[in-house]
């Protein structure tokens, strides 16, 4: 574990998207602001409900109750719960008071044979989840995905030789879809354990150029060669819902650009609103030349790319192919970030790791 005082890996909707809401926060989840921060009520006896994210039902959202039927997985607070359908998996935590918030989800494409039948039990093993290759659940994900994939300029093959890395799993819907739909060699960093060992409930086993490391993000980047990435997602909150300290800082943020390769490599950044999105774009400028802005679909999440290749190259890349990422990429209506104009006014917005306490 490094001496940053941070949690790397803990992704997922609403919060990110699904960070774990502080429990004095009631959040009333609606289409229009859908910022996927999970509500969450407490129920005596084990059970606890929370708001999920579910298409089909009103605003795309509906309660589920967490209790012996449907906990497929539990690991001290983390769950992992089944719809009513059996086919959408959620990660949940379960809170110090009780309570549960959703932090990802995945959809498995045929629906589990058995269900577990004690919960309790932390080595527990759920049933396999079987991956196909539609698309991730959820809108900032496809952002993050078509951000990277378009601007290396490479949808229409299978990235044979391309090396990513993220830091936070989540539910691995991101690296799923990676692995399912190309041959690139996919790394994930996640430090808590209870969501390393419940990613087999998501059908993250036995997968090929799958490397999945429990570890401390910002750690684990720190042990790599430079040069080592062509692309490096973040998605990663703490427990209060912030980017961590050390995952936001213009210090971190060089660090990701000695690890990407020169000229090529790709940052795709999930950011809420904390810190602020300005604080954030300073600090990613103060080491890349090239930045670009999105939204994504229906949530408040934005995505912010970096790079350090040319312009020419990057202008480039936007209208490279035809498939579902490049649709992704204009619905997430990417657009260019001057970095040049305004360097002296965003200085003392800059975030630095003695900043970090």
């Amino acid at each position: 574990m490094a001496q940053h005082v941070y949690v790397a890996g803990m992704a997922s909707t609403g919060c990110r998207n699904f960070q774990p809401c502080m429990a004095a926060i009631m959040i009333f989840a609606v289409a229009s602001e859908a910022i996927r921060l999970r509500t969450s009520t407490t129920i005596a006896n084990e059970s606890c409900s929370f708001l999920a994210h579910a298409p089909g039902f009103r605003h795309d959202e509906t309660w589920i109750t967490a209790g012996p039927s449907n906990i497929l997985f539990q690991h001290s607070d983390v769950l992992v719960v089944s719809a009513e359908d059996r086919m959408r998996r959620y990660l949940v935590f379960r809170q110090d008071d009780g309570s549960c918030n959703e932090q990802a989800e995945q959809v498995c494409e045929v629906p589990p044979t058995s269900m577990a039948s004690t919960p309790g039990d932390a080595s527990l093993k759920c049933a396999a989840c079987n991956l196909g290759v539609a698309e991730p659940p959820l809108s900032y994900l496809r952002s993050m995905i078509a951000g990277a994939v378009q601007l290396l300029g490479d949808s229409g093959n299978r990235m044979s030789t391309t090396h990513m890395l993220s830091i936070g799993l989540g539910s691995g819907a991101l690296p799923a879809w990676l692995l399912r739909n190309t041959d690139a060699q996919v790394d994930v960093a996640e430090i808590a354990t209870g969501v390393v060992e419940a990613s087999a409930c998501f059908g993250l086993s036995n997968l090929p150029n799958f490397h999945l490391t429990h570890d401390d993000g910002r750690h684990f980047l720190e042990q790599q060669s430079q040069g080592s990435y062509d692309v490096i997602f973040v998605d990663a909150f703490d427990s209060n819902d912030t980017i961590p300290c050390g995952l936001s800082t213009a210090d971190f943020f060089a660090m990701v650009r000695s690890r990407l390769k020169e000229g090529s490599g790709i940052l795709s950044l999930n950011v809420v609103d904390k810190p602020p999105l300005e604080e954030v774009l300073a600090s990613v400028q103060t080491a890349f030349s090239h930045v670009m802005l999105g939204t994504a679909p229906g949530l408040t999440n934005r995505i912010i790319l970096a790079s350090a290749s040319d312009s020419a190259m990057l202008e480039a890349s936007v209208e490279n192919g035809n498939g579902p990422t490049a649709r992704w990429f204009s619905e997430a209506m990417f657009h260019g970030i001057d970095t040049a104009s305004d360097t002296a006014s965003r200085g003392s917005s800059v975030r630095h790791d003695s900043n970090c306490v």
